[in-house]
């Protein structure tokens, strides 16, 4: 389970930026796009509630990963 804890911290951390970026807080500008991107300007739903959303995600796969290794590979309920 320690391999959930890597991909959930992405996660989180991207979570984090997308809000910050859909709240108006950061501007980045894009980098690699593969349509006609454009910059966020002013505040964005769609991207606070895609970043809450990831934020959510992220920390819960940290979150189990880490009660996973707190109980050990082999306590009661866990998958062998």
């Amino acid at each position: 389970m320690r391999s959930l804890a890597a991909p959930g911290a992405l996660l989180g951390a991207i979570g984090v930026l997308w809000t910050l970026q859909g709240a108006g807080l950061v501007h980045i500008e894009p980098v690699a796009c593969a349509a006609s991107c454009e910059t966020i300007k002013g505040v964005s739903a769609m991207w606070i509630c895609a970043g809450i959303a990831s934020m959510t995600v992220g920390l819960a796969l940290v979150w189990h990963a880490i009660h996973r290794l707190r109980r050990g590979p082999h306590a009661p309920g866990s998958q062998r």
